[in-house]
């Protein structure tokens, strides 16, 4: 079979092995499993061009004014201007992409003859639909999360502001396939007419080979950012953009410091609030406790879950995504947001600790009582790791159900 991909993010979004897994890894399996994959995205940090990756056909498009390589630096969205500069960008990006990423992808599916058209995610929807309607293929529509989509659908001046999103959602395809990520994209379809039939919502696999509990790892991290043994390590890897919040997380640290001497937080992820973040950790003159290592590629994040005592993710809607599936992997003991899809993962006070929005005046309190009672952390993180194994899709197990739905329409 042969699938012809338009995405606006690269394989790897963040730079090679970095960040959002999800999308090469499906790529990667369907290749493996003797599909002929092609792969259409725009030009972030990579040349633009027809290149070859583990037997992934890429298209890298540049846009007018290298819009997505300007994007890719990022923008401060804390103060007026840069916030109105940063979606004058975004939207221009969006317009140029709908315009050559349907030329583009038009050109190649001219010279592969597709069976199967694929959306990845909301925007490149509308070129990937109507070219499947042109060539007369199969279109099949993947959704990685919808933010607050699903809760704004009711009120007006939300609605219209996103309405490009809401109206790619009711667009025709043979498959939705949607990340069960807490967003709730797969309820917001079926409001918005998409038949039960059509819609898969399942979450994201995760790679077991994460587990590592050697405490040689420990010591090598420690020494890494010039730690005593005895040091307690939060961990946050959540994108540094708004919609994650990671902020409550850096706000609360002055009080969890002051009662634990021993504990240090570590931020292993990049985005456009690093900045105000680092600001603030400086003003409280706690620098030499937080440390901010931009995106990790994958052996170093597998280094930093293991030597971590506690990961916390304060995201109140995506919180069921990777990152918190590759902790409970490693068996940490998980600070988290309450929702109805992550308590299908953890029971709150038996494998991790899941709190309520309004409840943030709590966290240095929980972070305290967790640092400090070795036996409670490391029970929790026991039998979040079971969890894990009886609940959580390996990448294999993920990929597999993919490609079996997509050689079911052939």
């Amino acid at each position: 079979m042969k699938i012809l991909s338009l995405s606006y993010l690269d394989l790897w979004p963040h730079g090679e092995g970095k960040g959002i897994p999800s999308i090469f890894f499906a790529q990667k399996g369907l290749v493996e499993r003797g599909h002929e994959v092609h792969f259409v995205c725009p030009v972030r940090k990579t040349p633009a061009g027809y290149s070859v990756y583990q037997g992934i056909h890429l298209y890298r498009l540049r846009l007018p004014f290298d819009l997505t390589s300007r994007l890719s630096k990022y923008i401060r969205l804390d103060k007026p201007l840069s916030h109105l500069k940063a979606t004058l960008l975004f939207n221009l990006a969006w317009l140029f992409f709908q315009i050559f990423g349907f030329i583009e992808l038009v050109r190649v599916a001219l010279k592969v003859h597709p069976d199967v058209i694929y959306s990845h995610d909301l925007t490149p929807a509308f070129p990937a639909w109507l070219t499947s309607r042109i060539f007369g293929t199969k279109f099949i529509f993947r959704i990685y999360g919808s933010r607050n989509l699903y809760w704004q659908y009711h009120r007006f001046w939300p609605r219209l502001k996103e309405c490009r999103e809401y109206a790619a959602l009711k667009l025709p395809a043979d498959f939705m396939i949607i990340t069960k990520d807490g967003t709730n994209a797969d309820l917001l379809a079926r409001e918005l007419g998409v038949r039960d039939e059509k819609i898969r919502s399942w979450r994201n696999g995760v790679d077991f080979g994460l587990y590592d509990p050697s405490h040689e790892t420990k010591i090598r991290v420690l020494r890494q950012f010039g730690l005593k043994e005895d040091s307690k390590i939060i961990l946050s890897t959540s994108r540094l953009i708004p919609f994650y919040d990671v902020g409550r997380l850096i706000y609360s640290l002055p009080k969890v410091f002051e009662i634990n001497s021993d504990a240090v937080c570590i931020v292993a992820s990049d985005g456009p609030q690093k900045q105000p973040l680092e600001e603030f950790v400086r003003s409280k003159n706690i620098s030499h406790r937080v440390f901010f290592t931009g995106m990790v590629e994958k052996q170093a994040l597998k280094e930093l879950l293991n030597a971590s005592d506690i990961y916390i993710n304060l995201t109140s809607l995506s919180n069921c995504n990777n990152a918190l599936f590759e902790a409970m992997v490693a068996g940490k003991c998980i600070v988290a947001f309450d929702n109805p899809q992550i308590r299908e993962l953890i029971e709150s006070g038996e494998s991790g600790y899941l709190v309520y929005e309004n409840e943030l005046e709590y966290i240095p309190g929980i972070l305290c009582r967790l640092l400090t009672d070795d036996g409670l952390r490391r029970g929790f993180g026991e039998k979040v790791r079971q969890a894990a194994q009886k609940k959580l899709w390996g990448w294999e197990e993920r990929i597999d159900a993919e490609a079996k739905l997509l050689e079911s329409i052939r």
